[in-house]
């Protein structure tokens, strides 16, 4: 799962993570492993994924927002996945989700079940590679959740991102708790040696 690497977040992204984000995507391209991209497309109260942050922030923000929520994207093109991190085929491009909810399994399709799980369920998988921003936010709530659902977490620990004060704790707790957290040069030698078996 490559989660939230989208133009809205550039300006944070540093070359190391990138590059790291990169290795691993490449990895599990190469081993034949389905890779899934989520971004985030809160716009607006008014736009269909209205939710707690809502009620929590406040429909126009508060504070130093000054009459924006902080979890809604400026502009449209805000919400699009970075191209060299992207999907490329059609295949690929199915396995994107758009993201109301910080926890990637929390977006429901028309009958109320979980997008994301319904697609690892799919696909057989039982163990999720998890990569992407903000650490803090939706990493370790898709990594707690994935727990939750009985996956296996693999976090590749230079391949999450976040530039908050809270993501060092949040990469605590995901590797204390939740995931097996090594680094992504590890992981993608590990996904790229499954092509060689």
């Amino acid at each position: 799962m490559i989660d939230d690497v989208q133009e809205g977040y550039r300006k944070f992204f540093d070359e190391g993570y990138l590059r790291a984000q990169l290795a691993v995507l490449d990895a599990a391209r190469a081993g034949g492993i389905p890779v899934f991209w989520s971004f985030w497309g809160r716009m607006a109260p008014d736009d269909g994924g209205y939710c707690t942050y809502d009620e929590f922030y406040g429909p126009y923000g508060t504070r130093e927002f000054k009459g924006m929520n902080a979890t809604y994207l400026a502009t449209p093109e805000a919400a699009e996945i970075l191209p060299e991190l992207g999907p490329r085929t059609p295949e690929e491009k199915s396995r994107v989700i758009k993201s109301v909810h910080m926890d990637c399994f929390g977006n429901k399709d028309e009958r109320g079940e979980s997008r994301f799980k319904a697609m690892l369920d799919d696909w057989g998988v039982d163990t999720l590679v998890l990569t992407g921003c903000w650490t803090d936010a939706c990493v370790i709530a898709t990594c707690i959740r994935a727990v939750t659902e009985d996956f296996n977490v693999i976090l590749p620990e230079d391949a999450v991102f976040s530039c908050t004060a809270a993501a060092d704790a949040a990469l605590e707790v995901m590797r204390n708790l939740y995931a097996q957290v090594v680094p992504a040069e590890d992981v993608a030698a590990y996904l790229r040696a499954g092509v060689a078996e």
